[in-house]
């Protein structure tokens, strides 16, 4: 919600704990600085959660619950929880690519702390845990749109993908990995290579959960708390030192989208004639 965003915000200007992170030359300290960020943001999340008496009131969350009660597992329904987030009142505005979309956070470290939707991050989470046991995350968004080609900068290590909706086309193409179909099906992808949603027609909404590069591994709060409520799996510290050491070749934005040009022209497939398009970002939880 807004006032929590601003009030999380503060706490991240005043502090600066990114900047300290950032600098900090050893894991000790960066993982004291986050955990101090954490607790500043947890705080926050409560004091706010406090004076609103919070109740998971949303459309979203109400659907998200009644399933998970009746364990309804299907990628129907994943896809029926997706589209009700176009229902949710709640968003906030971000900045991605140069442009501000909208998006309900339910947030550890980013952006804010949203602690409104629990029911749908546990019903997404399990649902998805139940097709990839190696499933684990700081992250999670939930999108409706066209990616254009990117790089996931801000990323470390696996990411996984699933997509839902009435469509044709959207297959995910990853730059020296090729065309990938995430309709209904979770596939793991390496964000750090440059990536896009080939041309669709049709609805198409996606989950991916993620990895943000400033995490790490410890046993704070938030974490704790996430983990208790939902079911959410952080990385392992081994998973974060073999992310955060993996080797790139240095590939520029023009040489990637010249690839994927002649990739889709191998495949018999049109190329949008510039990959601008735009992302909403309905849902995004870390």
């Amino acid at each position: 919600s807004h006032a929590l965003m601003r009030e999380c915000q503060a706490h991240l200007d005043d502090t600066k704990a990114w900047k300290v992170c950032a600098a900090a030359k050893s894991c000790t300290k960066r993982q004291e600085a986050l955990e101090a960020q954490n607790m500043k943001l947890l705080d926050a999340a409560r004091a706010f959660a406090s004076t609103r008496k919070l109740e998971p009131q949303t459309l979203v969350d109400k659907l998200a619950k009644l399933k998970f009660a009746k364990r309804e597992f299907k990628s129907q329904g994943m896809g029926d929880q997706t589209k009700s987030l176009e229902c949710s009142p709640q968003s906030v505005l971000v900045g991605y690519g140069g442009r501000a979309v909208p998006s309900e956070v339910f947030a550890m470290f980013s952006h804010t702390t949203n602690l409104d939707t629990l029911g749908l991050v546990k019903d997404l989470w399990t649902e998805c845990k139940k097709h990839c046991k190696d499933l684990c995350a700081t992250s999670m968004s939930i999108n409706k749109g066209q990616f254009q080609l990117h790089k996931d900068t801000n990323n470390i290590g696996d990411s996984w993908i699933i997509t839902f909706g009435d469509y044709e086309g959207g297959d995910l193409w990853v730059h020296k990995h090729g065309f990938l179909n995430p309709k209904n099906a979770l596939l793991r992808f390496d964000g750090k290579y440059h990536h896009c949603t080939t041309p669709f027609t049709g609805t198409r909404f996606s989950v991916v959960f993620y990895t943000d590069r400033r995490w790490a591994p410890g046993n704070f709060d938030m974490q704790r708390y996430l983990s208790a409520s939902t079911g959410w799996v952080f990385p392992s510290a081994k998973w974060e030192h073999e992310a955060r050491h993996r080797k790139y070749e240095e590939i520029t934005w023009q040489e990637a989208y010249q690839d994927y040009l002649a990739a889709c022209t191998e495949r018999g497939t049109a190329a949008p004639a510039e990959l601008d398009a735009e992302v909403e970002y309905l849902h995004s939880t870390i």
